[in-house]
């Protein structure tokens, strides 16, 4: 799966795709385009002042205003969805294919164990709160429940869905629990 723009000239293709997905959202689609251009100034000149400063307009954008955390080296596909971007994290080693959606709370990275990152495929939609962790692949069209907690492998077009609630019936406060 190649996700990340080969050349330059794939970004602005790129660009037009992430700006279809996430139409009337204006603080995502900023964060998206700056994210963006710094990919595009990272493949000209790795090293260089602009690279640099255009990461560094990005992550400080992403952040402070939107309160997501992918980094400029993570490889990530056209059209990606940002739901409520508050409190997403992204390990720059995972890989995210194309029209992928992420919801609040997404951290998605490696275990404590191993460097390993996961691999989500194409139109993939991540539920809030959901964690993926390890060197595990998600497959094409799969959906990751709210919540949900994965450390395995999800097939094309599979799902996941976290342990429903459980409901306890209430119980009479005792004269220590009041005070």
């Amino acid at each position: 799966m190649r996700a990340h723009p080969a050349s330059p000239s794939a970004v602005p293709a790129y660009i037009v795709q992430d700006v279809k997905a996430n139409r009337g959202q204006p603080k995502i689609l900023i964060a998206l385009l700056l994210f963006r251009l710094a990919q595009v100034s990272r493949i000209r000149r790795p090293h260089g002042l602009i690279a640099l400063v255009a990461a560094l307009m990005y992550r400080g954008y992403a952040e402070v205003i939107c309160s997501f955390e992918i980094p400029v080296t993570t490889t990530v596909g056209p059209g990606l969805r940002i739901w409520h971007g508050f409190s997403i994290v992204v390990n720059p080693a995972t890989v995210i294919g194309r029209n992928v959606v992420l919801r609040q709370g997404v951290t998605i990275g490696k275990t404590g164990r191993s460097n390993d990152c996961p691999v989500i495929g194409d139109d993939v939609a991540v539920g809030a709160s959901a964690t993926i962790v390890g060197g595990i692949e998600i497959g094409d069209g799969a959906e990751i429940g709210a919540h949900s907690l994965v450390t395995h492998d999800v097939p094309a077009g599979g799902a996941t869905r976290a342990a429903n609630t459980r409901i306890f019936e209430p119980r009479a406060a005792t004269k220590k629990e009041i005070r």
